[in-house]
């Protein structure tokens, strides 16, 4: 049994055509796992993660919201990690709801092309931090944005007025990733809450997004900054916007493969350890 379990969530709930290429982020969780599949094949690599697979609702938001929070929840209660392949990124909603009833005091780390604070009037997927911060369910000064660079105006007007901590992807060039980490540990508090986005990376290591848009991070810059944050105490992990219709050669799934494989083996040393 490990420590890390994954669970997938097969819908696009929460998406906006006008702000999407393609809407064929259900087939995510299962791209992720025909690319472990893959990678693991006739090779000799420990499988650090028990696989739950999908869970089960309603295609609406508010329904896939409520399973996810409560298959989270029970994940946590075990003392387990959840390590949650989507789907839209609306379902971080969801996730940020469970982890507010274990245990409200961590830090979100939002590795994504955008911040998903757009103030509408619904939950969606470009606005589910918004309704984060409107339920309380995480807080604006506990929030770290890595890779920022398709921002609209409201969404500046808010990181400006909480004053929350954002880097873009163009700015990590001058900082350096490793002073990136160190900054990170040293303004925010573990335990970590991690989201990725795989529009957070350039479209030319990972096309296969909805959301496309160029100057973007390297898998190799994302990777190391999780690998260090997952050293400390993370209490969870989502992968989310993958949309195979726009992947070219499954690239970007098996990236995505490729950071599930290495971050849960990183977490499951805790089993070793403690």
């Amino acid at each position: 049994m490990s420590l890390v379990k994954l669970l997938g969530v097969p819908y696009n709930v929460g998406c906006r055509t006008e702000t999407s290429s393609a809407l064929d982020q259900q087939n995510g969780p299962i791209a992720i796992r025909a690319a472990l599949q893959s990678l693991m094949a006739n090779f000799n690599i420990n499988r650090a993660f028990d696989d739950l697979g999908d869970i089960k609702a309603k295609n609406t938001v508010d329904d896939v919201l409520k399973e996810l929070e409560t298959q989270i929840y029970d994940v946590m209660k075990g003392g387990n990690i959840p390590f949650v392949l989507g789907g839209a990124h609306t379902l971080t909603l969801g996730s940020l709801r469970a982890l507010s009833r274990i245990n409200k005091d961590f830090s979100l780390i939002y590795i994504d092309a955008h911040p998903d604070i757009m103030p509408h009037s619904t939950i969606n997927y470009g606005s589910v931090i918004f309704y984060g911060f409107k339920e309380e369910v995480v807080r604006p000064d506990r929030t770290a944005y890595i890779g920022l660079r398709q921002v609209e105006k409201p969404e500046y007007k808010l990181l400006e007025e909480h004053n929350i901590f954002h880097v873009h992807a163009h700015e990590i060039e001058n900082v350096g990733v490793s002073n990136l980490v160190k900054e990170i540990k040293d303004r925010f508090p573990a335990p970590y809450y991690i989201s990725f986005d795989l529009d957070s990376l350039d479209p030319t290591f990972a096309p296969g997004v909805t959301s496309p848009y160029p100057i973007g991070l390297t898998p190799r810059e994302v990777m190391y900054l999780l690998i260090e944050l997952c050293r400390q105490e993370v209490l969870g992990i989502e992968i989310v916007e993958l949309s195979p219709i726009n992947d070219r050669n499954d690239d970007t799934a098996r990236i995505a493969a490729e950071f599930v494989m290495r971050l849960s083996a990183v977490l499951s040393s805790r089993q070793k350890t403690h």
